[in-house]
């Protein structure tokens, strides 16, 4: 949904609205998670960039953007 824009425009699906709340619990059929891996022994910068990306502060930026947040 982060591509979505005056031009490009969301699709429903079997009277279904792409909205986070439809790609949470799992009813809007079209969307994909996005999977990070890491080495259990990584760099501690990528270790505060994958804590960051899950903080609220970063979660808030995933939603500003129009991606659809963890929660």
């Amino acid at each position: 949904m982060g591509y979505m824009d005056d031009f490009v425009k969301a699709i429903s699906i079997d009277n279904i609205s792409a909205s986070s709340k439809n790609v949470l619990d799992k009813t809007y059929p079209i969307a994909r998670a996005v999977y990070w891996y890491s080495d259990k022994n990584s760099s501690p910068e990528v270790q505060k960039l994958i804590s960051f990306a899950l903080s609220s502060e970063g979660q808030k930026i995933v939603n500003t953007e129009g991606f659809v947040p963890l929660k």
